[in-house]
């Protein structure tokens, strides 16, 4: 009998599930539903190709097969999603895919940006002949949903999911903000604006809703490393760095990506960390004491120096030189040389005098100083010892015995701020003869002293005037401080030193009473206020308005003034008349006269220097008679008086006949 062939153990699989090393593996992984070049496999969404494959630690499986680090040498891990291939950071899902020329590589698949003669807006490719937004591609939603920014939701055609549950929102206009672009009708989210069209051209933006250039200097990637020109080109060439974008520098005119990690450098600018360390870039400034960036086999990483390299040289003869210890990139603490260890060198100072003893007998003894140093808390420390050893000399006419030394005299200086002075004193020496020490001389001897003068003063203070205090007007009491300038002397290093300075006097008088205005006088008043009717000394007063100074403010102050006035009296009446009666009336002029004259005495009361008194005179008047028929003339003839007239009468009487 024939022999049966073995059964196929993928033919019973299902739809959901896809044949793997002979076996059937579902594409469903719990909640999340593989992408159509993955399967589950264990538990995981991962590229079929990596069914049955182990990748070792820091590396993983791509959608070929392939295990790839997750860091390229001397560089950060990649961002999540992403492997090193040939040196660069990539998506993992197309590490080691060779995509034909005019498509890109999506999540393992070889894509290209247009579906037929139209290009897919936005950042789209086109998946099985339907334009897919790049966040969407190898995302498999159910037949119920779509795929928004690679999240499945249920969505109208026309409108899109805010998220949070929030009801799905129509597609925005163009120039109208977005952050997706499938926010947008056109389905062009251009830098944060909905654009009519995708503006993939280089140095395109979206401004106001349609395509417009970069400005001049800025980057784009489609550049390669130049920035964009005015007009919306890329630059063809360089001449220093600032036509190149971050991560690129100008070497022999053209713009180039700054060397990665564990490159060798001449200067930060060359590095794209943009540190330079022992010639090599490295990740980090690197700059520890005992740190090292270009290490054998680590060239780039910062790691420790080898133990045994110098991190701290001796400072001082008593330091001790550090070293790293190959672990740390720490220096060691600074550590110093035991206490008592020597340094420095031995100084020996000169022999003095042989010094006798009082017998004169040639035999003494001379010293000098060595001075020799150790080290003390990590100072190289000097001290001095006395050395002595034993001397003879010819004695004769040689210093003996102990000199007797009188009192200092007062130090004596040259001026007031002198500091070094001299003063003296008397010394009384010995020296040897030929009976002994027995020869004493008496010298002076002078010395110096010092004193510190500095403070003392060495002339006379002077002075300036006092500044204007500036009252603002007669009666004002404050103002601001008065000033003047003030040189004192005093002795400062020995010398005799000017000091000026400003001093400070407060502004304040009591003007109370000060006259702040023109007296203002009215008119006298009539003479007035005497005593009697006679009296010839009066007053007379008139109103005084004076202008004085009352509490910092000019007020008028009122007041009555007086003086004395005079007038003649003499001759006005002070008192009653009286009258005498009228004597008879007489004075006639003739026996027939009638008209005669009558008196009376009358007493005034009259003034006279001031006094009232008594002025006497006669006061007379006329009076009449009647005469008519009285006898007149002739005696015995018969006149008679008639209207005051003596008429005679003729009568043959000789003594009568004329008439």
């Amino acid at each position: 009998g024939g022999s049966t062939p073995p059964r196929d153990p993928c033919a019973d699989c299902a739809d959901d599930s896809v044949c793997l090393e002979r076996r059937c593996v579902p594409r469903q992984c719990a909640a999340e539903r593989c992408a159509p070049h993955e399967a589950c496999i264990g538990g995981t969404c991962r590229p079929q190709a990596c069914a049955g494959i182990n990748c070792p630690a820091g590396s993983t499986c791509t959608a070929i097969g392939l295990c790839v680090q997750q860091a390229c040498d001397g560089s950060p891990p990649c961002p999540e999603g992403e492997v090193c291939a040939d040196g660069t950071c990539m998506e993992a899902t197309c590490a080691g895919v060779a995509c034909p020329e005019g498509t890109s590589c999506v999540e393992g698949l070889c894509l290209e940006r247009s579906c037929g003669a139209e290009p897919c807006p936005g950042d789209g490719f086109c998946l099985e002949g339907t334009c897919t937004e790049r966040a969407c591609v190898g995302v498999v939603c159910p037949a119920d949903k779509r795929c928004f920014g690679g999240t499945c939701a249920d969505c109208a055609p026309g409108t899109w999911p805010p998220g949070d549950g929030a009801p799905c929102e129509p597609e925005q206009d163009a120039g109208t903000a977005c952050t997706a672009h499938y926010q947008c009708g056109s389905g062009n989210c251009v830098d944060g604006t909905c654009c009519e069209a995708a503006c993939n051209g280089p140095c395109s933006t979206c401004a106001g809703g349609s395509c417009a250039p970069l400005p001049a200097g800025a980057a784009d990637a489609q550049c390669q490393g130049y920035t964009c020109l005015s007009g919306g080109t890329c630059g063809q060439n360089c001449t220093d760095d600032s036509a190149c974008v971050e991560g690129y520098r100008c070497a022999n005119g053209a713009c180039t990506p700054k060397a990665a990690p564990g490159t060798p450098c001449s200067a930060g600018a060359d590095c794209g960390s943009g540190h330079c360390v022992d010639g090599t870039c490295c990740t980090t400034a690197c700059d520890a004491p005992c740190a090292t960036c270009s290490a054998p086999g680590q060239e780039g990483t910062c790691v420790p120096s080898p133990a045994g390299a110098g991190c701290r040289p001796a400072a001082t003869a008593c330091d001790v030189p550090e070293s790293c210890d190959g672990t740390s990139t720490a220096c060691p603490p600074d550590t110093f040389q035991p206490d008592g260890a020597a340094c420095g060198t031995v100084v020996e100072g000169t022999w003095g005098d042989c010094v006798l003893g009082a017998t004169c007998s040639g035999s003494g003894t001379r010293t000098r100083t060595v001075t020799t140093s150790t080290c003390q808390a990590g100072a190289c420390t000097p001290s001095d010892t006395a050395q002595s050893e034993a001397c003879t000399v010819n004695t004769s006419g040689a210093p003996c015995g102990t000199p007797t030394y009188g009192a200092w005299s007062t130090c004596s200086f040259s001026s007031t701020c002198d500091e070094a002075g001299t003063r003296t004193r008397t010394v009384t020496r010995f020296t040897c003869t030929a009976s002994g020490c027995t020869d004493p001389q008496t010298t002076t001897e002078t010395g110096t002293c010092t004193r510190d003068t500095d403070g003392t003063s060495c002339g006379t203070t002077q002075a300036g005037a006092w500044s204007s205090c500036g009252y603002s007007n007669s009666c004002d009491e404050t103002a601001a401080d008065r000033t003047r300038t003030v040189t004192r002397y005093a002795c400062q290093a020995g010398a005799c030193t000017a000091t000026t300075s400003t001093e400070r006097d407060a502004c304040a008088r009591n003007t109370d009473g000060d006259s702040c205005g023109t007296t203002a006088y009215e008119a006298w008043s009539t003479c007035g206020g005497y005593a009697s009717t006679c009296d010839e000394s009066g007053v007379q007063s008139r109103r005084v308005t004076r202008r004085a100074c009352a509490a910092g403010s000019c007020v008028d102050s009122t007041s009555n003034e007086t003086r004395s006035c005079s007038r003649n009296t003499d001759g006005n009446g002070c008192g009653t008349t009286t009258y005498g009666s009228w004597s008879t009336c007489g004075g006639y002029a003739s026996t027939c006269d009638e008209t005669g004259v009558q008196s009376r005495r009358v007493t005034q009361k009259v003034c006279s220097a001031g006094a009232c008194g008594d002025s006497t005179s006669n006061e007379s008047r006329s009076c009449t008679r009647d005469t008519d028929g009285a006898t007149c003339g002739r005696t015995g003839c018969g006149d008679r008086c008639a209207n005051g007239l003596c008429v005679f009468r003729c009568s043959p009487t000789p003594a009568c006949m004329y008439c």
